[in-house]
């Protein structure tokens, strides 16, 4: 930093890592006057320059830092130019109300940080886009009022009421990604959020998490909520819809790509209705109803990539082209060990995961379904890897630890919904067994 600063050199950007420059005089009040973007991460307030520093800070992101409680950002207020505000793991006790004064502010993102509210002034910023909540900080009322905010991203702990987040998220009109996790399922939740999104005719991508109800809940109403034609994505996790939503086809929603949802009741000619989606990716369906289904060729599922189901599917040749991941659940006592279930015409397959239920089957029964599996999926030309996992299956509350290994083409979108998808199961129990590679 010295040598660069005594050659005049402007300096737009300065990442700072503790591990890097502890210890160091990097000289950080020099050359700040034209610094755009700002990057410390677990870094202590002593090793950073002061706000009044920067004339034209675009970006300031803290991540693990120790700011003293807030100190660090009592001038917040000053940077007008910022437009971008990120605090991961940072300790802030407290936001000064100046904040509201960042009037080309665009996106904050606020992750388990010690604030316990974030102040009302930011319903203020009539520039954001994206605000971005986790851990114990909640939001205010009144954020209904940010007119431009398009991507709005809650967790477990930012909400209040859920109802006054259903009136707030309603006024949204340029809302496009919303994604909330709630601790509470009733009636009353149900119609205020189904409400609430009725007026989002913006809305791409929905994610509803009900992180803390039992799987037992059924939400009714979905099939009177008409969705915006281009939804990409809808998942609900950890509530049970009654019926797929009869919206859910290629005409209501030609661009949906992603589809995860937990059905009590399906039926055959609802996976035909599914297979002709244009657009489909990922698709995670778990359902009360038991049956058998075989996917056909002639352009069925035409771009899946990721599927998970615990319905047991056999593949015609041409089916699913695109699929290189599948995931199964499945009963071991009902399926039949000897049948071909068309693995090899998925020619693209890379990872293979399938569990078997082993509630009302006998020992043979378990051990001949693995066997078969093994040897379908150790007949396929690709060598597909097997997720392998081992529970105990002689008690249902059985805790699982699990290897993940995946094959290195895999594709990172794919992967990256995997991983989230991952942390869901993470809190639930599954009683059966897994089937591995020798």
């Amino acid at each position: 930093m010295h040598g660069l600063s005594s050659q005049r050199t402007t300096i737009r950007r300065i990442a700072l890592h503790k591990s890097w420059n502890q210890g160091k005089n990097n000289d950080l009040a020099v050359g700040m006057t034209h610094l755009r973007s700002f990057n410390a991460i677990n870094c202590n307030i002593n090793m950073m320059p002061s706000l009044l520093s920067f004339h034209v800070l675009r970006v300031l992101d803290l991540d693990d830092c120790n700011v003293t409680g807030g100190l660090y950002l009592k001038h917040i207020g000053k940077l007008r130019q910022l437009r971008y505000l990120g605090m991961k793991n940072t300790s802030v006790a407290e936001l000064p109300t100046e904040i509201g004064d960042l009037v080309n502010l665009q996106a904050l993102d606020v992750w388990e940080i010690g604030l316990r509210e974030l102040p009302s002034t930011i319903c203020k910023l009539s520039k954001l886009m994206r605000l971005c909540v986790f851990g114990i900080t909640t939001v205010p009322m009144g954020f209904g009022n940010l007119s431009s905010l398009q991507y709005l991203e809650l967790a477990e702990g930012s909400i209040k009421s859920i109802a006054d987040i259903a009136m707030e998220v309603g006024k949204l009109m340029e809302l496009k990604i919303l994604s909330i996790s709630l601790d509470k399922f009733d009636e009353g939740t149900e119609k205020a959020l189904l409400q609430s999104l009725c007026g989002l005719r913006r809305l791409r991508n929905l994610r509803i998490d009900f992180w803390l109800c039992e799987s037992t809940m059924i939400w009714q109403g979905w099939d009177h909520w008409e969705p915006p034609p281009q939804l990409r994505e809808f998942c609900i996790f950890d509530v049970e819809l009654a019926r797929l939503p009869a919206w859910v086809n290629s005409m209501c929603v030609p661009y949906l790509s992603e589809l995860r949802l937990d059905v009590v009741a399906m039926e055959a000619r609802d996976l035909d209705m599914l297979a002709r989606m244009p657009a489909l990716r990922t698709l995670c369906l778990r359902t009360q109803a038991r049956f058998s289904w075989t996917v056909g060729g002639a352009g069925l599922f035409p771009n899946l990539r990721f599927c998970r189901m615990d319905i047991a599917l056999a593949f015609l040749q041409g089916a699913m082209p695109m699929l290189t991941q599948i995931e199964l659940y499945l009963w071991a006592s009902e399926y039949c060990a000897a049948t071909d279930v068309g693995l090899g015409h998925l020619l693209l397959l890379n990872r293979v995961e399938v569990i078997l239920d082993c509630c009302d089957a006998t020992t043979r029964q378990v051990e001949e379904e693995e066997a078969a599996w093994r040897r379908m999926v150790n007949a396929h030309p690709n060598r597909p890897a097997i997720y392998q996992m081992k529970g105990n299956e002689d008690n249902d509350e059985g805790e699982i630890s699990a290897k993940d290994h995946v094959d290195g083409n895999s594709d990172d979108e794919i992967s990256a919904h995997m991983d989230q998808e991952q942390q869901q199961q993470g809190k639930k129990k599954i009683k059966g067994r897994r089937v591995e590679r020798n």
